[in-house]
């Protein structure tokens, strides 16, 4: 995260925040989403694709999963009448949280109860640029 807004802040300046309040709120969203999704979305991960099949948990990856929900309604609900998470266009803010929750789909969580958040990643998910990272 220190990086992606180091470089951002420098090196692209369309994608930060432009005053201290939006880049207050950046750094919150950003350190919220490693803090409140990903440690979740590891204990996931790690279940489905770094232990073998028969010694998979299924325990906590349901724990985990049903943990998720209260961050994922937070975000939710901060997403409400929004396209992004600070002002009106995609920012670092956007690409951070996004970024982290890129394995949330590929352990299939589903976020069919977050309407909010599910359009958001459609949207942030389905940038160019990620496109092309993905086919490197």
């Amino acid at each position: 995260m220190a990086i992606n807004l180091y470089l951002a802040k420098h090196y692209a300046p369309n994608l930060y925040p432009t005053n201290a309040k939006d880049e207050a709120l950046t750094h919150q969203w950003s350190v919220w989403a490693i803090s409140e999704i990903e440690p979740l979305q590891m204990q996931i991960v790690i279940q489905k694709f770094f232990i073998p099949t028969e010694k998979q948990d299924q325990a906590v990856v349901d724990s985990a999963t049903k943990s998720l929900s209260r961050p994922l309604s937070v975000l939710d609900q901060s997403l409400e009448g929004r396209e992004h998470l600070i002002d009106d266009h995609f920012q670092i803010a956007d690409l951070n949280v996004a970024s982290v929750m890129l394995l949330l789909r590929a352990v299939k969580v589903d976020l069919t109860e977050f309407k909010n958040v599910s359009q958001w990643l459609d949207r942030c998910h389905s940038r160019p640029a990620l496109k092309r990272a993905q086919a490197l």
